[in-house]
């Protein structure tokens, strides 16, 4: 019985090679759709919700770094993971790959964004230790202002008290004067000259008196003139500062959650 050489070409009906790479390349892409299905994308920050974030103001310039650091890395993560796309539809290891490389482009993403956070968080202590530092000059200041207030007042009631001598001497020699010209009535003459000295010693104190009233009165008005102003000035400008620090605290939140949701 004769055998006949066995044949090594595809069996009727089968194409061999060909069968065998689609084979293999369908169950690449199923794979590759399943990896693609399964993949979990890290979810994003809420910030709203937070309110120890920022905790004090920051400004634009405190937060440019931080954002130009999270675009570098969204811009990294997104080259890294459209790579690891194009080298996963080859293999299903390289798959595996790029998930590790997206875990790693959002552990950067938010580790960037936790440097934004400090870095605003530092400038708005910053900004408030500023505001406390010109709050204690203010305080400062304040206590000068009452040192002085109180100083012209003392003068103020010296300067009365010297007017009040100052007149009551002078009503005195002229009683004396008058009492003197009714007791001892010499000559008419010298009745004149000791009325006239009278009417002289009264012209000058009632001139020494008005002029003491008109400076009290010119000193205690400059003084409450200039208080005034300037205590409207400090306290105006604790409240600049506080609403500074308001604007800088809301720019900086709205910032970290442009930033976030970018």
């Amino acid at each position: 019985m004769v055998k006949t050489p066995k044949q090594h070409g595809p069996e009727p009906g089968k194409t061999g090679l060909n069968e065998c790479m689609s084979s293999f390349v369908s169950g690449l892409f199923a794979k590759f759709t399943q990896a693609n299905q399964k993949r979990q994308y890290p979810p994003r920050l809420d910030l709203s919700s937070r309110k120890d974030f920022p905790s004090s103001g920051s400004s634009r310039s405190c937060s440019n770094g931080s954002s130009s650091r999270r675009r570098s890395s969204s811009s990294s993560s997104s080259r890294s993971s459209s790579s690891s796309s194009s080298s996963s539809s080859s293999s299903s290891s390289s798959s595996s790959s790029s998930s590790s490389s997206s875990s790693s482009s959002s552990s950067s993403s938010s580790s960037s964004s936790s440097s934004s956070s400090s870095s605003s968080s530092s400038c708005i202590s910053s900004s408030i230790s500023s505001s406390s530092s010109s709050s204690s000059s203010t305080e400062v200041v304040v206590v000068v202002v009452v040192v002085v207030v109180v100083a012209v007042v003392v003068v103020v009631v010296v300067v009365v008290v010297v007017a009040v001598v100052v007149v009551a001497a002078a009503a005195a020699a002229v009683v004396v004067v008058v009492v003197v010209v009714e007791v001892v009535v010499v000559v008419e003459v010298e009745v004149v000259v000791v009325v006239v000295i009278v009417e002289v010693v009264v012209v000058v104190a009632v001139v020494v008196v008005v002029v003491e009233v008109v400076v009290v009165v010119v000193v205690v008005v400059v003084v409450v003139v200039v208080v005034v102003q300037y205590w409207s000035k400090l306290l105006r400008e604790p409240g600049k500062l506080i609403m500074q620090v308001f604007i800088l605290e809301h720019q900086a939140r709205k910032n970290a959650i442009n930033e976030t949701l970018v």
